[in-house]
């Protein structure tokens, strides 16, 4: 399975992101490699992005749930088949 055919959790997409960053800034990979792994760094930086979102929106519903701080599950927009 490509890398991109899954979501990682927040630590591996991190992790990846981190290795391709390295790997272009070392310049070593052709300009065809380059362009894909960029795709993939938009993709993986996307998936880091709404895994921020949804921890956030977690933590914002247990602070409004007092001092019993309930937890409740975070519904996400992609639940609802957005």
């Amino acid at each position: 399975m490509k890398k991109d055919d899954a979501t990682l959790d927040f630590e591996g997409a991190m992790a990846r992101l981190e290795a391709i960053v390295s790997a272009l800034e070392e310049g070593k990979v052709s300009l065809e490699e380059s362009l894909k792994m960029y795709e993939e760094g938009v993709e993986l930086l996307r998936q880091c992005t709404r895994h921020i979102q949804e921890g956030r929106a977690r933590v914002e519903v247990l602070t409004r749930q007092g001092e019993e701080m309930l937890p409740v599950p975070y519904e996400s927009e992609d639940d609802d088949g957005i």
